[in-house]
């Protein structure tokens, strides 16, 4: 009786993010900020660009005191930290006229720069009038090109662009306008354009002043809102962010040395820089304990972003702030946080595009290895080479490259060296999964039965992904029976034909992924009729196993007991178990109509059943039970004879001795039989072999609806015709001379004849094999067939006496030889009516 499967759907799955939702307006306020902000931001990068392209992007080195008066003239305050103040002439104190043709009375500090970067010639030289000592002279200020101009471009753009495409992402999201105007913030702080009109500086320093205000704060806040899980619904954020709009006011006073002291202004700002971090990486931190599985994912992300990208600005700052002089590390560094944007835009939208777990491991790997190298470079490859240099003669610098060389070259067998470790030590869950997934598949090859193959793997993906619930589905007439279910409330124990969870797992083939908004970077998934029809599984991750086209059955797996996410690496696991699941349903069914050999070789290589011609050994016979385990494919019974094949589909270089010990050990198990067989009163039973090699046409046979696989040719007619030949020579097993000369020395053969075989008209010589050579103790197999080889051939030399004489005395020591009375009837046949001088000892074949 089926059980209507109309479950209700638990609430957490009634509403998955991600899904196929109807998308959302962007609100009022957030138009606006794209259609205001975006274009301003926009007209400064193109002033940016305009200044790096024209080579006018540099740094007026130099701070002034604003005068005390309008008719004043400014005064010299300072110089930019490594600036040679004295090259240019100035002093502190000197009294600043003139820069090129700009008067500057009256005129404070961010004047003055607007001023001299307008009136700066294309060396970036600004002549400067001055008063010292109450004489005029003149002077030549040199502004200092800003290092690496186009540095910043990918960061900011990729920044710009990150905000807005969350922003139109998650329109409802706090994060998403968060995180815009924290990107644009930030964009808007590192995008110059000083230089040009004095109007266009004045307006740099406004928009550089404002972006310093609030980048920080609406950093902080951004990542408090990081992920929507951690934060309370309705609960403000604190106000402590806004403590640090201080950088503001110290970045203006490192750039334009007002209105506090420039060492002041520079080293607060880089103090304030550290002071950040630490905070940021604590509220990440803090977040991540109160996430969910998703928001974690999240969080690594923006984590691994954060540390590729600030760590160098975190060492440079530090570096900075004992040795000002090298403060272009700094603006160096700051290339590195194009991995932020980047990182964030994975988290938000495609968070599990790539498995965050192993790009840490890989990157904890190599920076480990990068310390080794470094210090290694610095401490063992000078003095290694100096020893090096004087023992072998290399000159020492030559030798500290061939040394670092090689020290370099070991990263490579070190990662490979680290990695399992590392995976054991931080990600067992997943290097346990890994391991376990290989185990299974293994173990799911020797399956004998569906229900076996499907119950192994429900109770082995649950143990291995510790999940809450899993449930194994098989098909079960027209419908689909529980065939396994571990944890949750009992599930229906059939699904009918009609069910709409079966139409809405049978278009798919990949694992239905139902975790959440961009769960294993999928760039389709499951619409929201479909997600909400599949709730009553309580399924995070549905796996569909298939027979062909058709559904033969699927998995459902609920959430891990770790909280983890299902990541695209345990998709692609849980793909290949499904696919494997499929190839040996395949297995089994293909198993029913044609031979194992052919199924496996299907499975693993199709191609290798195409037609083609090929040398084997075919052997004709009325047992098959024993082909297989000497490599044997029985290919199809014709009448009450098997046909057997070796050395196809697969190579088998020694396939006629395969084939030679298969027929004796049908003689020998049926020896056994009749023993047994006999104590019960039941007649002896006899077999028949024959076997021939030779090339034949080997592969699939017959038409797109149906094939065989199949073997066909002069090879298999002959091998026929040799198996009804066994009655006419009273011998068990016979073989042609091709196959003799395979056989080797293992074998104990001997001749029996030159036949001309019905359906060809060339003769054959054919043999009978005795025995294997290792179980002829006492010789009397081997004497046997020395001395019938003798006596044939004395038969085909014509010497009938000779011949009757030895086979007379083969038939008294051998009575139970019927061969040798066959030749001397013979025999005495042709030594009464001799044959034609053109005889050739060739006998004729009876029809089988």
């Amino acid at each position: 009786m089926a059980v209507n499967a109309t479950l209700p759907a638990p609430p957490e799955l009634c509403h998955i993010p991600g899904t196929a939702l109807p998308v959302k307006r962007l609100k009022a306020l957030d138009v606006l900020l794209l259609l205001v902000l975006l274009p301003v931001w926009g007209a400064a990068l193109v002033l940016h660009v305009r200044q790096i392209y024209r080579g006018r992007l540099a740094w007026v080195g130099v701070f002034v005191a604003a005068p005390a008066t309008r008719t004043d003239h400014p005064t010299v305050r300072g110089f930019w930290p490594g600036t040679d103040g004295a090259a240019s002439g100035l002093l502190v104190g000197d009294r600043l006229v003139r820069a090129g043709g700009a008067d500057l009375r009256g005129i404070g500090p961010v004047g003055f720069v607007a001023r001299a970067a307008s009136e700066a010639d294309a060396a970036l030289r600004v002549p400067i009038v001055y008063e010292r000592d109450g004489r005029r002279q003149e002077a030549t200020l040199q502004l200092t090109p800003a290092r690496y101009p186009w540095r910043i471009l990918p960061l900011v753009v990729s920044l710009v662009g990150a905000g807005a495409l969350v922003l139109l992402r998650v329109p409802d999201a706090p994060i998403g306008r968060a995180f815009f105007l924290a990107a644009l913030a930030f964009a808007a702080h590192w995008t110059f354009f000083p230089g040009g009109p004095p109007v266009q500086t004045y307006a740099w320093a406004v928009t550089f002043f404002l972006a310093s205000l609030v980048t920080f704060p609406l950093w902080l806040r951004a990542v408090l809102l990081l992920p929507e899980q951690a934060v309370a619904a309705g609960r403000p954020l604190p106000w402590w962010p806004w403590a640090f709009s201080v950088f503001g006011l110290l970045a203006f006073s490192w750039v334009f040395g007002t209105p506090l002291p420039p060492p002041l202004g520079q080293q607060g700002s880089l103090s304030v820089n550290v002071v950040f971090i630490a905070t940021l990486l604590a509220v990440i931190t803090r977040g991540f304990r109160r996430a969910g599985p998703v928001g974690r994912r999240q969080l690594k992300w923006v984590v691994y972003g954060l540390y590729v990208g600030l760590v160098p600005v975190l060492l440079t700052d530090l570096v900075t702030a004992l040795v000002p002089r090298l403060w272009w590390l700094h603006e160096a560094a700051v290339i590195a946080e194009a991995a932020i944007p980047l990182s964030i835009i994975i988290a938000i939208v495609r968070f599990n595009f790539f498995d965050i777990d192993r790009l840490i491991a890989a990157t904890a790997v190599y920076t480990f290895l990068s310390i080794v190298l470094l210090a290694g470079l610095f401490t063992l490859v000078p003095p290694a080479a100096r020893i090096a240099s004087g023992s072998i003669g290399f000159d020492p610098s030559t030798a500290q490259v061939l040394l670092s060389g090689l020290l370099a070259a070991a990263i490579v067998p070190g990662r490979r060296y680290l990695t399992a470790p590392v995976d054991r030590y931080f990600f067992s869950e997943r290097y346990t999964l890994s391991e376990g997934i290989d185990g299974l598949l293994h173990e799911l090859a020797l399956g004998r039965s569906r229900e076996e193959l499907l119950e192994l793997a429900g109770q082995r993906l649950q143990a291995l992904l510790r999940t809450g619930t899993c449930s194994v589905y098989a098909q079960r007439g027209d419908g689909f029976g529980l065939l396994f279910q571990r944890g949750g409330p009992l599930l229906p124990t059939l699904l009918p034909p009609s069910s709409p969870i079966l139409a809405a797992i049978a278009p798919w083939s990949a694992p239905i992924d139902l975790q959440g908004r961009g769960v294993a970077g999928r760039r389709r998934g499951p619409g929201r009729d479909a997600v909400e029809t599949l709730a009553p599984l309580r399924a995070l991750v549905i796996l569909p196993v298939r027979r062909g086209d058709l559904l033969a059955a699927f998995v459902a797996l609920g959430e891990k007991r770790s909280g983890d996410v299902y990541t695209t690496r345990d998709l692609a696991l849980l793909s290949a178990v499904a696919n494997r699941l499929s190839g040996d349903l395949l297995r089994l069914d293909l198993g029913r109509y044609a031979p194992r050999t052919v199924v496996e070789t299907l499975r693993r290589d199709p191609s290798a059943l195409e037609l083609e011609a090929r040398e084997v050994t075919v052997l004709f016979s009325d047992m098959a039970d024993v082909v297989g385990s000497h490599g044997g494919l029985v290919v199809k019974t014709i009448g009450d004879a098997v046909m057997a094949l070796w050395n196809a589909p697969l190579s088998t270089p020694d396939h006629a001795a395969r084939a030679g010990g298969s027929a004796l050990e049908m003689l020998a198990t049926l020896e056994r039989l009749n023993r047994r067989w006999a104590s019960r009163g039941w007649p002896e039973v006899a077999i028949r072999v024959g076997i021939h090699t030779g090339d034949a046409l080997v592969g699939n046979f017959g038409s797109a609806g149906r094939v065989e696989y199949d073997a066909r040719g002069d090879t298999v007619n002959v091998a026929s015709r040799l198996e009804g030949l066994c009655d006419a020579y009273a011998a068990r097993v016979v073989v042609s001379e091709a196959t003799r000369g395979r056989l080797g020395d293992a074998f104990l053969c001997r001749p029996l004849d030159r036949v001309r075989v019905r359906g060809r008209s060339q003769p054959v010589d054919v043999h009978e094999i005795l025995a294997l050579r290792v179980l002829d103790g006492d010789g009397r197999l081997a004497g046997l067939a020395d001395d019938f080889t003798a006596a044939l051939e004395a038969y085909r030399a014509r010497r009938w006496d000779d011949a009757l004489l030895r086979f007379e005395r083969l038939a008294r020591e051998h009575p139970d030889d019927r061969l040798a009375q066959l030749y001397l009837a013979r025999c005495r046949a042709l030594r009464a009516a001799p044959p034609r001088e053109d005889w050739d000892g060739v006998f004729e074949a009876p029809a089988r």
